[in-house]
């Protein structure tokens, strides 16, 4: 990529777990954003951003939920308690901890550049757009917390949430949502589940042996993926079924993936 000159302050690189020192010192050379998604990783078992090392090479580091499959419920809140704790297990000093200012401008001013807005977007300040979340005081979580950022980012949380404003304009007030039918929405949405798992059904026998598959982790292309269903059998789209290279699913995943086996799935699915 760097050779292509496709590295540059417009690029933000997702979960960056694996990344030797050289590709970091790398990235941060060329003003690359790194988006930590700890919920994700955790969910996954997939590892461990060494968010000191990544802070130490000059990356900024931005604070992401990832996709709902793999992230939970996109809480922000969540993913900014995790991204402050977690450094705390690997050996750290105390001291290179880090701080709620730290994360929160993970979650902000660094969310702002990956959204391609550092200039405009991240701080309360002149001049900047009116991007704003107000969280209460009152409750019952946050009511005996000292006004820093460090308690808002370990005890903050979307109960906690009184308004919310996006460039000047209110989303929400006193805990509702006026910017949309809060209640349309989900019956639209619950009508979009019920349509994907009766166009998905056919297909939970194939993801099941995929999953068998990838907990026996076979290491090839072998016999077992050969009794997988062939594509004609399981619709439109694609489907690709992963392993580790080496070792077994329910160990973290401190190995590349290795494709086994392409095979049709109906639209939507993922395995």
């Amino acid at each position: 990529m760097e050779r292509q000159g496709l590295l540059d302050d417009r690029l933000s690189v997702a979960h960056g777990i694996w990344l030797t020192r050289q590709e970091r010192s790398v990235l941060a050379r060329h003003g690359v954003t790194l988006v930590h998604n700890p919920a994700s990783n955790l969910m996954l078992g997939s590892g461990i951003l060494p968010l000191a090392d990544s802070r130490a090479a000059g990356l900024a580091v931005a604070i992401g939920t990832d996709s709902a499959n793999t992230g939970g419920r996109h809480d922000l809140f969540e993913a900014m308690r995790l991204a402050m704790m977690l450094p705390r297990v690997s050996g750290l000093e105390y001291e290179a901890w880090p701080r709620g200012r730290d994360v929160l401008d993970m979650a902000t001013r660094n969310g702002a550049t990956v959204l391609g807005l550092r200039e405009t977007l991240g701080r309360i300040a002149p001049g900047q757009l009116a991007d704003l979340v107000l969280v209460r005081r009152e409750a019952a979580s946050t009511l005996a917390l000292a006004a820093s950022e460090s308690a808002l980012v370990q005890h903050g949380g979307p109960e906690t949430v009184d308004a919310v404003m996006a460039d000047g304009r209110w989303l929400m007030r006193d805990g509702r949502i006026v910017a949309f039918d809060e209640a349309a929405a989900i019956a639209a949405a619950r009508d979009a589940i019920a349509g994907l798992r009766e166009r998905t059904a056919a297909m939970l026998g194939a993801v099941a042996a995929a999953v068998r598959v990838c907990r026996t982790g076979s290491g090839g292309l072998g016999r077992r993926h050969r009794r997988l269903p062939r594509p004609e059998s399981v619709g439109a789209d694609w489907l690709l079924v992963r392993t580790r290279a080496h070792g077994h699913s329910p160990r973290p995943m401190d190995r590349p993936y290795r494709a086994h086996w392409l095979g049709r799935a109906p639209r939507g699915v993922v395995a």
